[in-house]
């Protein structure tokens, strides 16, 4: 499978020439382009939900709205219609009280949410759960505290149970999030691939290789649990000749295969 996690900058930011506009024909082009089994987006405004729905016909997609705004950005998941079948999708809220609809805690500067989809795979019979976050900018301490709402989540879960968590974690490899994510059982697909070896930033300000932030470092994240392996790692840092980025964040995208050979 190729999984992507995708922060695509919502469509409600004044970014003049790299607005969505300017953008967003490139930005889907460059996710077409690798041809990803599931992608995982965030920020995603209404308007960009429906130019992916629209440009990816061969794809399904499940969007939990955060219902508490008009049109706040969130998160998606795409999945290949003709790879996967859908068993169920929902999510919740990353704060005290996760299914109460708009909230949030620990200082959060915004309303953040984690959306899962369960598929099972038409050819091996296999299931799958993908979830897809995003977690806040307000402090390592929100971060972490967001990070356990997801791991209790998920350890609802038998530990064989394959599962894969993408988002922009807004967090270093390093950080108490990414290493709480860890002690429960999740496995950081670049680390499975590259070892030690930084991966650099992510995030970019539309900047590219110009972008200058020494304590910047890499925060958006394919992360697995149970039988999965990840074999390829890459973050992509594609830009056309007009000097326009995808997104003001480098996409990721990851091989992962099961390590069983049978379901």
């Amino acid at each position: 499978m190729r999984i992507m996690t995708c922060n695509i900058r919502t469509s409600h930011a004044p970014d003049g020439e790299n607005g969505w506009e300017h953008r967003g024909a490139f930005c889907m082009e460059v996710i077409r382009a690798r041809e990803p089994s599931i992608f995982g987006l965030q920020e995603v405004s209404q308007l960009q939900f429906s130019d992916f729905t629209q440009a990816f016909p061969d794809y399904a997609a499940h969007q939990f709205r955060d219902g508490s705004q008009r049109d706040s950005p969130t998160n998606a998941v795409f999945y290949q219609r003709d790879t996967f079948d859908l068993l169920s999708s929902s999510g919740y809220w990353l704060s005290t009280s996760p299914h109460v609809r708009g909230s949030r805690g620990w200082g959060s500067l915004y309303v953040r949410l984690a959306n899962w989809t369960r598929l099972i795979e038409r050819a091996s019979g296999r299931e799958l759960r993908l979830i897809n976050t995003h977690l806040d900018i307000a402090g390592d301490l929100t971060r972490y505290r967001q990070a356990i709402v997801i791991n209790e989540d998920t350890q609802g879960y038998p530990d064989d149970y394959p599962q894969i968590l993408t988002g922009d974690m807004n967090a270093a490899p390093d950080s108490a999030a990414i290493r709480a994510y860890k002690s429960a059982g999740w496995l950081d697909a670049w680390e499975q691939v590259h070892g030690d070896t930084s991966a650099g930033f992510t995030y970019h300000s539309f900047k590219g290789s110009q972008f200058e932030n020494p304590d910047m470092a890499r925060i958006d994240y394919v992360l697995v649990r149970g039988p999965l392996v990840a074999t390829q790692v890459e973050v992509l840092r594609d830009h056309n000749l007009t000097g326009h980025y995808p997104s003001d964040h480098y996409f990721l995208v990851a091989d992962v295969e099961h390590s069983e050979s049978e379901p």
